[in-house]
């Protein structure tokens, strides 16, 4: 199946496209980036797998990539970061600007408002110099307060459970080894180990 979708507005957007065949029918979530025309610039967000989930009012992190795609001089270009929800609402906003040569990387950190609720999120990061504009977005997700906190706990539980069976492990194999066998005599007088 191929979509082509003209967008008209520059950004990211989140949304849904319903698939349907006779009774059968799915959703599937998609991103549109729509760029200018003229790019003179290339932005990347990659947001590892160890912050695809997080916490309201936990800290999000994003490697961040800018690159030079036009003549190579130095130039200032403004980044904008958003994160949006799944209605398109933005939940969070800023704006710097960098001096560009070639490419830029560095690891950007995001705190997440307290109040958002569970769900799916777009982190977007929004580049814009002179008539061109570039942009990037990934989703990840906020988790109940509780829910990174258990998968820690249940990790935490399984490690104490295999240090503690590895500890009666060698407890054991020590006491075989180095404590001294009892020999018994039987009726007969021979002795037996």
């Amino acid at each position: 199946m191929e979509l082509n979708i003209i967008g008209k507005k520059l950004g990211s957007y989140l949304g849904q496209v319903m698939i349907k065949s006779g009774d059968i029918g799915r959703a599937v979530d998609v991103i549109i980036e729509v760029e200018s025309e003229n790019v003179l610039f290339d932005a990347k967000i990659d947001i590892p797998s160890a912050y695809r989930e997080v916490e309201a009012g936990g800290e999000l992190k994003a490697q961040i990539t800018l690159l030079n795609v036009g003549p190579p001089r130095k130039v200032d270009v403004t980044i904008t970061y958003t994160i949006k929800d799944k209605s398109g609402n933005i939940v969070y906003e800023s704006s710097e600007t960098f001096a560009v040569e070639k490419q830029t990387s560095f690891v950007k950190s995001f705190k997440i408002p307290k109040e958002l609720q569970p769900g799916d999120y777009l982190a977007i990061v929004e580049l814009r110099y002179e008539k061109s504009f570039a942009v990037s977005s990934e989703l990840f997700k906020i988790v109940p307060k509780s829910g990174l906190a258990a998968k820690a706990l249940a990790s935490s539980k399984l490690t104490i459970t295999l240090l503690i069976a590895v500890l009666a492990g060698l407890i054991f194999l020590f006491t075989y080894l180095i404590v001294p066998k009892k020999t018994v005599t039987n009726k007969l007088g021979r002795k037996k180990k």
